[in-house]
């Protein structure tokens, strides 16, 4: 089966939904023999660093084909300006070899990707990784743009990650709930030591409104100073771009500097290394349906504080009271992250085993795949 597949970018590999694709990619073509094109935007990365060449990876059967200028991520000129680049290109590549079905990961091509498939008569499925911008409940133009995309727009099948699109009125009726899962076996393979002399605490994602970080960063304000330096407590915030500068400006107002490092440009490998180096993991989002990271900390064997947005609900299943925390609730994050620093929770060993257990058990890549698969099958003619 002969594959078109999109994502925004694909090098360098940082997190998230590169390495959701990447695993995709991988299990789809060693399990089920396809044939993948993996359609992405020309790069620039730090100024220094250009991805526009096309590559060739697994044995020929992946393909990464990079079109457009090679410019930054947030571009958002060129990010407009690669949905036609991409689109002729697609059209070009299928002259060479007929594509059995179209894949699509991003919602600003999505319309093109469905023109694409009607002109090139073959079926499109579009995967909604979930949306900041719906769960607002903002009507902007940003809203009804989104919202057009996910729900108006006529897909083959249309994949979520995300339960909450079940909420909304959706012209497309076959939608399929493949929730997200974890590489067990790459992170079994990538070893870490954790510091004795450090309680580190761990964020990894995007600095902005959805995430919450201000709410963690206030927490920790709030708890006492001799207990943060009795354990040398350090809260390591991993992320990129976004509004770095609005929470370094009030990590330095609260003067947190020397428990808060923000740290960047940390990419895959090495974020493994940072999950397993780490005594507790945190996610304080207002609204959560990705929740991969939360699964990659449990597979790391530490244990997750998050609040009540959504998906961690249906992950974390016993003794949710010590781990889930309220949305917004500064006093109640600070007294969940003074119970870990201090270890007051019973039995927490055993809860991490069982959840590492839980993971290997129903959250593996291999499944996922089977899953996709199954759903091409049915579009493949």
């Amino acid at each position: 089966m002969k594959i078109a597949m999109i994502i925004d970018a694909w090098e360098p590999i940082v997190w998230g939904g590169q390495v959701h694709i990447k695993n995709i990619c991988e299990k789809l073509i060693l399990n089920h023999n396809c044939e993948i094109d993996l359609f992405v935007r020309s790069l620039k990365w730090d100024d220094w660093k250009i991805y526009s060449q096309d590559e060739v990876l697994l044995d020929w059967k992946l393909r990464i084909i990079r079109c457009g200028r090679p410019k930054e991520f947030f571009n958002f000129l060129e990010r407009i300006l690669s949905i036609f680049s991409i689109f002729w290109r697609v059209i070009k590549e299928n002259k060479v070899q007929k594509y059995d079905l179209i894949h699509a990961h991003v919602y600003l091509w999505a319309l093109s990707w469905k023109l694409a498939s009607i002109f090139l008569k073959i079926p499109i499925i579009l995967t909604c990784h979930g949306t900041q911008v719906l769960d607002k409940w903002i009507k902007n133009l940003e809203y009804f743009v989104e919202k057009y995309i996910l729900t108006w727009i006529k897909y083959n099948t249309e994949i979520t990650v995300w339960s909450s699109l079940f909420n909304y009125k959706n012209i497309n009726k076959n939608v399929v709930l493949i929730w997200n899962w974890v590489n067990i076996e790459e992170f079994q393979n990538i070893k870490a030591e954790k510091n004795k002399d450090i309680y580190k605490i761990l964020f990894v994602g995007r600095l902005d409104e959805f995430k919450w970080v201000d709410i963690l960063i206030e927490a920790i304000n709030k708890i006492d100073k001799n207990i943060l330096d009795k354990k040398n407590v350090e809260v390591h915030l991993i992320w990129y771009w976004y509004e770095e500068n609005k929470y370094k400006k009030l990590v330095k107002k609260h003067n947190l500097e020397k428990y808060i490092k923000f740290r960047w440009k940390i990419f895959w490998e090495n974020i493994v290394k940072e999950y397993k180096s780490s005594d507790l993991f945190i996610l304080p989002s207002r609204s959560e349906w990705f929740w991969i990271v939360i699964l990659e900390a449990m597979v790391c064997k530490i244990p997750v504080i998050s609040t009540k947005s959504g998906w961690p609900e249906d992950i974390i299943e016993n003794w949710v009271n010590w781990f889930l925390v309220e949305k917004e609730n500064i006093f109640d994050l600070s007294e969940k992250l003074i119970e870990f620093i201090e270890w007051k929770i019973p039995n927490l060993d055993q809860i991490i085993v069982n959840w590492y257990n839980t993971v290997v058990e129903k959250y593996s890549w291999g499944r996922i795949s089977n899953l996709i698969f199954n759903e091409y099958k049915k579009l493949w003619k």
